[in-house]
């Protein structure tokens, strides 16, 4: 976990890291980010009524539509720096107990059926909601970051962190492009939705942070000792030979899953540090 190395710099203080571990520049814990979500879903008429099948195992994301507005970014008619994925979901899962309520908006009868109304309406309807996910980048911010908390503590009595999270104006600007887009498209196949996308006040359609668990930040790297934790093979200015191995290094988020940026990168921080050892640098 990219927090969990924040949070062992920060534990590790000393006469000559008073403020944790290899944290002279005071950046360990800041800038963090995450995958900027939201989600829309609609009711699609045409899927009603199919016959029965097993799903299970095939009901996960099933399509991935990338990030297709690199032009118009370009020419500036976006109001928003990078981009977003659109994951499209739906089909015949194993329905929990609330299954039953997920039909009343879409039934004419009133209330939620039980007995053979409740069986109608699970043979018309089950299966024929589609879900999309966004998930997107996100610019680093000075209101995104953890420190440890005062008063919590582990089952060992290590200080856990506390984190403070606020999406600025260009992720609130991407949520509403998505909801927009995600709209659209289930618009295109005849979508039925209990409430509107959530175009015009996107806070109430955005993830909380740390949700979509791509977290990532809080020693990142960079060029500059004063601007950054470690440099560019993942080794901490301070200490030379504490390598950072996880997503605590990225600088930001981009629309894609960290992890094999993150297999990447300690893959490269592990081939440096050999050759590094092999020259007597460490």
């Amino acid at each position: 976990s990219s927090q969990e190395s924040v949070r062992l710099l920060l534990n590790s203080k000393s006469s000559r890291f008073p403020d944790g571990l290899a944290n002279s520049s005071g950046l360990v814990g800041k800038y963090l980010t995450d995958s900027v979500s939201s989600g829309f879903s609609a009711q699609v008429p045409a899927l009603e009524d199919l016959p029965p099948h097993n799903e299970d195992g095939t009901v996960g994301q099933q399509a991935y539509i990338p990030w297709s507005f690199c032009q118009e970014q370009l020419a500036g008619k976006l109001d928003f720096p990078g981009g977003y994925k659109l994951l499209v979901s739906g089909g015949r899962r194993l329905p929990d107990l609330n299954a039953a309520t997920k039909f009343d908006w879409l039934s004419e009868r009133e209330g939620i059926a039980f007995g053979a109304d409740l069986r109608e309406d699970a043979r018309r309807y089950y299966g024929s909601i589609v879900g999309i996910g966004a998930q997107g980048a996100m610019v680093p911010n000075d209101d995104c970051f953890a420190e440890l908390d005062p008063e919590m503590k582990d089952q060992w009595g290590i200080p856990a962190l506390r984190f403070h999270w606020k999406w600025a104006d260009a992720e609130l600007k991407q949520i509403a492009h998505q909801q927009e887009m995600m709209g659209a498209i289930l618009d295109a196949m005849g979508g039925r939705y209990r409430r509107p996308p959530e175009i015009q006040n996107p806070i109430k359609a955005v993830k909380d942070g740390g949700s979509v668990i791509h977290e990532v930040g809080g020693a990142i790297m960079g060029a500059d000792p004063a601007k950054s934790v470690t440099d560019a093979w993942s080794r901490t200015w301070d200490v030379p030979n504490l390598i950072v191995a996880d997503g605590a290094t990225f600088p930001n988020t981009a629309d894609k899953n960290p992890t094999l940026t993150i297999l990447a990168l300690a893959w490269r921080a592990a081939d440096h540090l050999v050759e590094e050892m092999k020259r007597g640098n460490l």
